[in-house]
């Protein structure tokens, strides 16, 4: 009796243990290392910092802030961490006994050994923008040249204005500054021009199209609603060889909403622009000059990333992760109440750091989340990634976490 029962235990034993989940992958796959950053004594990063954490030679650029005396006295630099090593191997600014009060926000563009990005200077005097555009030499680490905005901000500039990304193509690139100039940069040169004036519109965003030919710009002009602020919201298309616009539209949403309206963001693919205006997602056919379709979005409205994947658009807000099939808009997949603060679309895959700190890898068409990732030190209510966007390298991906945390994770799938 006592003999036949021993299997009978085993089996048991072996089904308790199957049941259970594997210590080493209860957070997700653990990273190949990790690093703390040196001069971070925060507990939180409040700013994006670089966002795309650009890789030259064996650098990473990532970020770093101090923010023990409150929000309005950070130090805030750009360090370049050598991933052969694991140090870092210089910082930006480079003068760690002095305080920086300055935010790094937004997209940087690199072309070769040069680094053209946004930041804010004396980011303690709150009231004004300081907004310095600076090319930076990242062999030497010295500044190439840069250019401060002359302008405080407006309060819809402030509010709505972004600015903060550098967008660009081989050796040029550009920028906006002052809200309503667009710059362009010839990077061979170390020159740099204004192109365009807005005058009294706001430059809210900007893209270059897929074969960089033409730049899309998301343009807003403040009007009078009674006793409201209401937008005019215009998309402008930039032959960037001839400097003329040769495509432009106001998009009135149909639908009656209470919103303003002000212009958020957009993308073009295969033709077709996919703008969000507020609350509102269109799709435009610009070469034609037709409204494909509009759907409501109150859901997916705030720090938006969109991708198109086979027939798929991904619309990535802050409260919301949506995918909408990109011919009639209808609604593939909806997680309300589950966004992303930052994404990166990789091939099928989409990278996402949700409003609860956590990594999540999904298909893109289907939106069938794939594995959920905590950093090490987490538990699951605080998944601990924020800061920067994941950025792959190779077979690596690279992302920033809590207390000035750099991960190394295999690329998915793993």
């Amino acid at each position: 009796m006592a003999r036949n029962s021993i299997p009978i235990i085993s089996l048991l034993l072996l089904l308790t243990c199957s049941c259970c989940k594997d210590s080493r992958r209860q957070n997700g796959i653990q990273p190949l290392w990790e690093m703390v950053i040196p001069t971070g004594s925060s507990e939180a990063i409040f700013y994006d910092g670089l966002r795309t954490l650009p890789m030259y030679k064996d650098w990473l650029i990532a970020h770093t802030t101090i923010a023990d005396e409150g929000i309005f006295q950070e130090d805030n630099r750009l360090c370049a961490v050598n991933i052969q090593t694991k140090q870092v191997d210089w910082y930006f600014p480079g003068n760690l006994d002095q305080r920086v009060h300055c935010a790094f926000r937004g997209q940087g563009y690199l072309y070769k050994n040069k680094l053209v990005f946004r930041y804010v200077k004396d980011f303690i005097e709150a009231s004004k923008s300081n907004r310095t555009t600076l090319c930076l030499n990242l062999d030497t680490q010295d500044i190439i040249w840069e250019t401060t905005e002359d302008r405080e901000f407006t309060r819809t500039g402030w509010s709505y204005g972004n600015g903060a990304h550098v967008v660009g193509n081989g050796s040029e690139c550009y920028f906006i500054q002052n809200e309503n100039e667009l710059y362009r940069v010839n990077l061979e040169t170390d020159s740099y021009v204004k192109i365009y004036d807005a005058g009294e519109e706001f430059i809210h965003d900007f893209s270059l199209l897929k074969d960089s030919h033409y730049l899309m710009l998301f343009c807003y002009e403040s009007v009078q609603n009674g006793e409201e602020d209401a937008f005019r919201n215009i998309i402008r298309i930039m032959d960037v060889s001839s400097l003329q616009f040769i495509y432009t539209r106001q998009v009135v949403p149909s639908a009656e909403s209470d919103s303003n309206h002000f212009m958020a963001t957009g993308i073009e693919s295969d033709g077709i622009l996919y703008v969000d205006i507020d609350c509102y997602l269109t799709a435009i056919d610009w070469k034609q000059d037709v409204q494909l379709w509009e759907r409501e979005d109150y859901w997916a409205y705030t720090k938006m990333d969109m991708s198109v994947f086979d027939n798929t658009l991904m619309k990535c807000g802050g409260n919301a992760t949506v995918g909408y099939d990109i011919h009639t808009g209808d609604i593939i997949y909806d997680y309300r109440n589950h966004g992303s603060q930052y994404t990166t679309f990789d091939g099928p895959y989409a990278y996402m750091v949700t409003a609860g700190a956590k990594l999540e890898i999904i298909e893109r068409a289907s939106g069938i989340i794939l594995e959920t990732i905590t950093s090490p030190g987490n538990n699951q209510a605080n998944g601990g990634f924020y800061g920067s966007y994941p950025c792959i390298y190779g077979d690596k991906m690279y992302i920033m976490g809590d207390s000035n945390k750099l991960y190394c994770y295999p690329k998915y799938p793993w």
